[in-house]
């Protein structure tokens, strides 16, 4: 007779679960800025030190995505 186990039950399971959401929400968000930025930048009506006051962002995160543009 087979053992049939759920494991989508279990406490590791579910904490991996947790876990890569957190991850993803973390990339979508991180995207999401980086697209601010980005927008920001050619409009070109901002610094990129007051945008990195606004986004709460370090100036040299603003500064590299300037130079990939």
């Amino acid at each position: 007779m087979p053992v049939i186990f759920d494991y989508t039950t279990t406490t590791a399971y579910k904490k991996g679960e947790a876990k890569g959401e957190a991850r993803g929400e973390a990339k979508g968000e991180a995207r999401i800025r980086r697209l601010d930025i980005e927008k920001m930048l050619t409009k070109g009506k901002l610094t990129p030190k007051a945008i990195a006051e606004m986004l709460d962002v370090p100036l040299d995160f603003v500064l590299e995505i300037e130079k990939s543009l």
